[in-house]
């Protein structure tokens, strides 16, 4: 690499061990915008029954998710079902995609769900006519199900394309039908990871919802975003509202910060000045001082995580290795 004269060991997190999970967590501060926007679309969506996409830009850590966690709040306290997915650019288990988690979702099977659980989501969803009988094979591939011998055949004889268009078409009967009883919303983070054909489904995931009661929020960093004028023209029209999020204003920061510490001591300012308006690195700063009981103010979020890998206890430590060597996602029982 450029500016590195000799070798380097090279280390990749691969898995977030995430300790005191029932901690309070900080308040939601800033995007008073942001939050008006949404709540009056989620309001036309549910009583017109017209929906759209909604596309949540910005750098890491800038908040794109906490917000997306705001939005649904605000939607479930509208009546919404939510449903989520997640795009990992590597790691991801069998079944766990963002689409098949989503697909899931839609049908009540909870995660890590049996065969057995699975099959008979599938069964009432073709008995309720949700999904025709001859789309069994598509649903079938969706849910990661065994295929019956005539159905095997039939699918492998598919062209690759013809496959992905029936499971397409799959995905938005699923998103339709419980639209027809109550509002939906899906959302799909981390989508600058997404490949061409994940890309394939979110549009038509978009077509879908312009013809529902149903929104679809999407995520992602504007580097390297692949939700261009290009990929937005195969979403049938579907009305959009892009949010670019800008850094916390100082105030907000400050207000953010007071959630712990005292925010007019010059340690909290010194931490402001340093997470230049970045809440996740502005928190993390905060929560790794409050955790060490100094006034040292570390250099990035990397080296707080190393931090606190070290001062784990040794158990503790045993887990997180075997974790990162698991993947992103695992079963309790593997780990």
């Amino acid at each position: 690499m450029k500016g590195l004269e000799a070798p380097v060991r090279v280390w990749r997190v691969r898995s977030l061990f995430r300790a005191n999970e029932g901690r309070v967590r900080a308040a939601f501060v800033g995007r008073h915008a942001e939050l008006a926007q949404f709540s009056g679309v989620a309001e036309t969506c549910r009583t017109a029954g017209i929906g759209q996409m909604i596309i949540v830009r910005g750098e890491a850590g800038i908040g794109k998710t906490r917000l997306v966690e705001e939005f649904t709040r605000i939607a479930a306290d509208k009546g919404f079902a939510t449903h989520k997915g997640l795009v990992l650019d590597f790691g991801v288990g069998k079944g766990q995609d963002a689409i098949r988690s989503v697909v899931r979702s839609l049908l009540g099977i909870a995660p890590g769900s049996s065969k057995t659980v699975r099959q008979a989501a599938a069964e009432s969803a073709i008995a309720e006519g949700v999904v025709a009988a001859d789309q069994r094979v598509f649903l079938n591939d969706l849910l990661d199900l065994p295929q019956a011998i005539e159905e095997r055949a039939l699918f492998e004889a598919m062209s690759n394309a013809k496959r992905n268009d029936g499971k397409r078409s799959v995905v938005g009967k699923l998103i339709q039908a419980p639209s027809k009883r109550g509002p939906v919303l899906i959302a799909v983070e981390d989508v600058h990871w997404a490949d061409p054909l994940m890309l394939t489904y979110l549009a038509a995931m978009a077509a879908t919802v312009t013809d529902c009661r149903a929104l679809l929020i999407l995520t992602s960093r504007i580097e390297g975003d692949p939700l261009d004028q290009a990929w937005r023209a195969t979403t049938a029209g579907c009305p959009l509202m892009s949010i670019d999020l800008a850094p916390l204003r100082k105030k907000e920061a400050l207000a953010l910060a007071g959630a712990f510490i005292d925010a007019t001591n010059q340690f909290a300012l010194t931490c402001v000045e340093r997470a230049e308006g970045n809440p996740l690195f502005l928190e993390q700063l905060l929560r790794d001082a409050k955790e060490r009981g100094d006034a040292e103010v570390p250099a990035s979020i990397q080296s707080i995580v190393l931090a606190r890998m070290d001062r784990l206890p040794p158990a503790d430590k045993r887990a997180l290795q075997a974790a990162s060597v698991i993947g992103q996602r695992f079963a309790l029982d593997t780990l």
